[in-house]
């Protein structure tokens, strides 16, 4: 079926219902507000209450590979915001207040976002993936549900093919919830799946879940596969790049030197947290021949380099070296490409990067 074509006035008639009804919605925040809540203790969590697991990605050919990744990325980023919440009894969730928006400072970045019939590329697509867990967990552990909206469509292997989807769009389109006992929130994301769960300090006895009608799957157009080039949204496909690896390096220690010399080819990425053609600090020089792509920390370095300078105290110097490696890791993880498939870390940085949740759907 050919779709209807987006023009620069339609969108601009749709830019301006969407301000409204966030403006909207902020408004009502002011008078209702939902509280952000706080990570909680996973030790005093050791019952499972339940667990919902989806594919990260798609076998059939439905969107650009560029897009599945783009959604993995930007469910990395959500489920580190997300992973360990505390919800107390009664305490209302707001998918959109818990993460906040997606921004490209946020570190998400461009993945699919089902609109209007069609799947389009847009900043913090695929985060549905995680609203829809949410909901089908809600109803399996039998909470009340305040705010819901089905999609508008339903793509094929989806969660709303059975009825269990909640789709969500900043911040007026929002999932909420209020569970019935007090839970922790655990999100991460596998090599091929996310796995969302809720722990609860004792399991739950019985539970009436909720049946919710399927619904039909029907065919969606893509900018990969839509004869109509000339809609106002439409992106031309991206060409994937051969799988790549980046190596996050540290300090230039002998032995990581020589195994990145043995692994490295002509595609990687090198990450460095000092590089200049003029200066080469022992710890830094790192032989940068035969890379893609050099990403330096200089000036993050530096700063860092003067800090632990200033701490003469024992203790506080090592302290202020993990808070460096960990700065580091931050700068790393917001330039890393979304198609690498391999990633070579330091270990100094390992924790920082896990935290963030970047080693999660390789």
């Amino acid at each position: 079926m050919r779709p209807e074509r987006l023009t620069p006035f339609k969108s601009l008639v749709f830019a301006a219902k969407v301000f409204v009804h966030r403006m909207t919605r902020s408004v009502s925040e002011l008078t209702q507000p939902v509280h952000r809540l706080q990570h909680g203790e996973v030790a005093e969590y050791p019952a499972l209450v339940a667990e919902s697991r989806s594919p990260l990605w798609a076998t059939e050919s439905l969107v650009d590979m560029s897009l599945q990744f783009g959604k993995v990325q930007n469910l990395r980023r959500a489920c580190a915001r997300l992973n360990g919440v505390h919800v107390p009894s009664g305490e209302i969730v707001s998918f959109w207040r818990q993460l906040g928006k997606a921004t490209e400072a946020g570190g998400y970045v461009v993945g699919r976002e089902l609109r209007e019939g069609c799947l389009i590329p847009t900043i913090g697509g695929g985060l549905c993936q995680l609203s829809n867990a949410l909901y089908d967990l809600a109803l399996k552990c039998s909470c009340e549900i305040i705010e819901r909206h089905a999609h508008t469509a339903v793509v094929p292997g989806s969660q709303a093919e059975y009825g269990r989807d909640a789709t969500i769009f900043w911040n007026y389109v929002d999932f909420r919830f209020r569970p019935r006992q007090s839970l922790l929130i655990r999100a991460v994301v596998s090599k091929d799946e996310l796995l969302v769960s809720f722990w609860g300090k004792h399991a739950i006895v019985s539970i009436s879940e909720a049946t919710p009608q399927s619904r039909r799957s029907v065919s969606l157009n893509t900018c990969t596969d839509c004869s109509e080039v000339k809609c106002f949204r439409h992106v031309s496909p991206i060409p994937m790049r051969r799988k790549r690896s980046a190596f996050l390096i540290e300090e230039c220690w002998p032995e990581f030197e020589e195994f990145v010399r043995a692994k490295k080819l002509s595609q990687d990425e090198l990450f460095l947290p000092f590089h200049s053609h003029f200066v080469r600090p022992g710890r830094y020089n790192w032989n940068t021949n035969g890379f893609s792509n050099i990403v330096s920390a200089t000036s993050v370095t530096a700063m860092n380099s003067l800090k632990t300078r200033l701490d003469r105290g024992g203790e506080h110097k090592i302290a202020s070296q993990l808070v460096g490696s960990e700065t580091l890791a931050e700068y790393y993880s917001r330039r890393l490409s979304i198609d690498v498939s391999h990633v070579h870390v330091a270990q100094t940085l390992l924790p920082f990067l896990w935290r963030r949740g970047d080693l999660g759907g390789a």
